[in-house]
């Protein structure tokens, strides 16, 4: 697979894990760290609103309180072409608009740090490049770095500033950094 980000790369071979030189323990806390997973783990009981602002219903995750957020997520919603689905449940979703709530709910706490597990497979080629607009908006945030794991090469230079490599060999496991 490849480590990709769009603003700082983290050298797998250091011995420990730091980001910014903050430990994983030091990046656990409000706005810091959000994930887009492979597949988008939206609850089917809640609706498209309520799985998009979850992570703000955290004690201490919503200072400015729920209002705002809701609103902050009803834009965003806009933003990605689903006005008027804020309502819906995530099973009278197709899977590009799943992604794409998946996608909000781990924008809408504004954190620093982006994790994006291959969220694009299985989508067809106009819901990822919809989605690789998005995505790169995002990258043009102030404070926001993200980082991207993909075995779809053309998928890495449309969206990376930097690219990292990781290749295993029978013996070990190289990185390089694609110019």
């Amino acid at each position: 697979g490849m480590f990709l980000t769009t603003d700082k790369v983290v050298d797998p071979f250091d011995g420990s894990i730091s980001i910014d030189g903050m430990t994983p323990e030091q990046l656990r806390g409000p706005g810091m760290i959000s994930w887009v997973p492979q597949s988008p783990l939206l609850l089917d009981h809640l609706s498209v609103l309520d799985n998009i602002v979850l992570p703000m219903t955290i004690p201490g995750a919503d200072p400015g309180g729920g209002v705002e957020t809701r609103c902050e997520a009803m834009r965003l919603l806009e933003l990605m072409g689903l006005s008027g689905r804020e309502s819906y449940r995530p099973r009278e979703l197709s899977g590009g608009m799943m992604t794409r709530v998946s996608l909000l709910r781990a924008l809408i706490s504004k954190p620093k740090y982006l994790f994006l597990d291959e969220p694009f497979t299985g989508l067809d080629l106009v819901n990822r490049w919809s989605i690789y607009e998005t995505i790169r908006d995002c990258r043009g945030r102030p404070g926001l770095t993200t980082f991207l794991t993909t075995h779809d090469i053309p998928e890495a230079t449309v969206l990376a500033d930097r690219i990292l490599l990781i290749e295993e060999h029978p013996d070990r496991t190289t990185a390089r950094t694609i110019p």
